[in-house]
């Protein structure tokens, strides 16, 4: 996902940019969330498989200063073109450092796992969010 978004070959993005995160006391490439507005990027024609192979994170140093804030993330995936979603998760990001991975959310519907779009929405609240980045393997292009 980072790739891809740093390369422009997106179908739609919102307050989000490629770029650096320290997670796991490494230097990982991320979609890096805007801490101060809500944050959305929409891939095309991705190939997510059975389970979402990525993590998403806060970085270490936010992580370990209990900043005032953190952040609501939903994944939706939906058949390419198609108007409806399916909402693959809707939870709250735990405040703590070390990636989360996401493939103990739900699964991919079979009939998306080899041709999908997948949204990535991130909502900030609170004074202070922490900074947060995620990646996510969306296939073989």
């Amino acid at each position: 996902a980072s790739a891809r978004l740093a390369e422009g070959r997106v179908a739609a993005a919102t307050a989000v940019r490629s770029g650096p995160l320290k997670t796991d006391m490494l230097i990982f490439p991320a979609v890096l969330a805007d801490p101060r507005r809500p944050s959305e990027v929409t891939f095309s024609g991705v190939r997510p498989g059975p389970a979402l192979r990525g993590w998403i994170a806060l970085d270490d140093d936010d992580a370990k200063l209990r900043r005032r804030g953190g952040y609501r993330l939903e994944i939706r995936v939906r058949k390419p073109g198609a108007a409806d979603w399916t909402t693959l998760a809707d939870l709250t990001v735990p405040h703590r450092p070390d990636r989360q991975q996401l493939a103990r959310l739900a699964p991919v519907p079979a009939d998306m796992q080899d041709a999908a779009d997948i949204t990535v929405a991130l909502t900030p609240t609170g004074d202070a969010p922490p900074k947060l980045g995620f990646d996510i393997d969306l296939g073989p292009d």
